[in-house]
């Protein structure tokens, strides 16, 4: 027998997630990051540039914070990565689902507020294994 990833109850082999958990609904989490071009983090403690945004209820609402022109989360260029991760219920719980976002800083044309490219990106190939950064 198996165990459901999210609450522990016994399951049959081969299934995941008991009824109850998955009907449970997951939180939006919201991280940015700064990756170079080979999408990788800088190297050194005093380097890093991570940070967990928020949570939200949707992937909607999560999206349309990511994804506004505005790009407040990404704080003038500071960060150039978001990362959505869709988390269920539980202690330390595996995300479900990722979506990763990569924002390109538009010069600003005067002393405007700098307007953001934000695209949908696959996840870098060096956090192939690496998951949980929200809540890791």
């Amino acid at each position: 027998m198996g165990s459901c990833q999210g609450c522990g109850a016994r399951l049959l082999p081969g299934k995941g997630w008991c009824r109850a958990c998955r009907e449970t609904p997951n939180i939006f989490v919201l991280t940015v990051m700064w990756l170079d071009a080979d999408g990788r983090e800088p190297q050194g403690r005093d380097k890093r540039r991570e940070r967990t945004w928020g949570w939200f209820p949707s992937l909607e609402l999560a999206e349309t914070t990511v994804t506004s022109k505005d790009g407040h989360i990404y704080e003038d260029g500071y960060y150039n990565v978001a990362l959505i991760e869709e988390i269920p219920w539980g202690s330390l719980a595996i995300p479900r689902a990722e979506h990763w976002y990569s924002a390109s800083m538009l010069k600003p044309e005067s002393d405007e507020r700098a307007l953001y490219d934000v695209k949908k990106i696959d996840k870098p190939e060096a956090f192939r294994s690496v998951c949980s950064f929200g809540m890791g």
